[in-house]
């Protein structure tokens, strides 16, 4: 199963990739944008640069941004550099009756791993950012959202005077 970190830095990389088509990212960015603390950022961005997935930029104007495209990306690589630093292979256990949900269990979940690899594999940071963006607007804006998405009131019709504005209006109002 994937840790928490491991979906932490998809989330994140997902928004740097989404994020540095304007350059370098900061990581105050990507803090607001997944309400994350600035040094959990750091601590996955340290892991994410030691995997060469991602570069940085130092001082004014710096940031982070993706090493490679965004197709050159899968989903396994970003949360490779947290699971294998974790997972401690299974031991052997005696059969006994007591141990037999256990070794069930310890089947499920790597059944389950296997699975999710595989699909973590096949999916880019690309594939991700389009996925995002189309359920964003399929989900979350309504039709007439679509049509006011910055949900901007109408605009009230100006109300014309009753009377003359000016004195050179006065030959033109009926009394």
């Amino acid at each position: 199963m994937l840790s928490k970190k491991s979906i932490n830095a998809i989330n994140a990389a997902i928004w740097l990739g989404f994020l540095q088509s304007n350059g370098p990212v900061s990581l105050h960015k990507i803090s607001e944008s997944l309400s994350l603390s600035i040094s959990c950022l750091e601590q996955i961005f340290a892991h994410l640069k030691a995997a060469n997935l991602i570069q940085s930029f130092k001082g004014p104007g710096g940031g982070y941004f993706l090493a490679k495209g965004l197709q050159e990306i899968t989903l396994w690589q970003i949360a490779l550099a947290f699971e294998r630093a974790g997972s401690v292979a299974p031991t052997q256990t005696e059969h006994s009756p007591a141990n037999a949900f256990a070794i069930c269990q310890e089947t499920l979940f790597s059944d389950f791993q296997r699975v999710s690899e595989a699909f973590l594999t096949k999916m880019t940071l690309q594939d991700a950012i389009d996925l995002c963006m189309s359920s964003h607007v399929n989900n979350f804006i309504t039709n007439d959202e679509r049509h006011n998405r910055f949900k901007l009131k109408p605009l009230v019709a100006p109300k014309l005077p009753n009377g003359p504005n000016s004195i050179f209006n006065w030959a033109a109002m009926a009394f």
